[in-house]
């Protein structure tokens, strides 16, 4: 018996439609395999940028931190009453100003681009830190010239005023810096 050439055809049609589909379902597969796999690897990219990012934010206010803590130690009543023992020559308290006020600028640079809320304050240090240096200068200026100089001296006073400042402007930061270290790592800094 002879099959008739319609079921050849029909033969012929079905295996041409059954790899067709074959072919769709595959490559639908692969499709979805690849959005699958891409979605996944973005997902995983964004969770190590997030974790690198968090830490590089951590790390900032830990410089920072310390940043602030360098000039405040630089204008505390410590370093004042040293350095007028000391009696440094005008020169060399204007390089440790200076030294100093490369601390403030890395402060400022911060501020300006990674953490605005601190620019208040900071700006109010810096401030502080100039009147300091300018009574204190001034008080330097008095000595060297043999006059006088003690609590009761209007520079002398000016610049422990300017210290208690800086000093209290300097713990607000360093308070807000903490504040924010806990809120990006989500607990409690001690």
């Amino acid at each position: 018996m002879e099959t008739p050439i319609y079921v050849a055809g029909i033969a012929a049609f079905a295996a041409l439609l059954g790899a067709s589909i074959t072919g769709v379902v595959t490559h639908f597969n692969l499709r979805f395999g690849q959005s699958f796999q891409l979605r996944s690897e973005k997902a995983k990219f964004d969770r190590e940028q997030a974790v690198k990012l968090k830490a590089e934010s951590i790390k900032r206010l830990e410089d920072t931190h310390k940043l602030v803590s360098k000039i405040v130690r630089e204008f505390s009543m410590d370093n004042l009453v040293i350095q007028w023992s000391a009696k440094p020559d005008p020169e060399a308290y204007d390089r440790q100003y200076l030294q100093a006020y490369s601390h403030m600028d890395e402060l400022r640079a911060i501020a300006a681009i990674h953490e605005p809320v601190l620019s208040k304050d900071i700006e109010a240090l810096r401030s502080q830190m100039s009147h300091f240096w300018g009574n204190f200068k001034n008080v330097l200026h008095l000595e060297s010239e043999g006059k006088k100089v003690d609590h009761n001296t209007s520079c002398f006073n000016k610049a422990c005023a300017a210290k208690r400042e800086a000093s209290e402007i300097g713990q607000r930061l360093k308070d807000t810096i903490v504040q924010l270290a806990e809120q990006r790592t989500g607990t409690m800094v001690s």
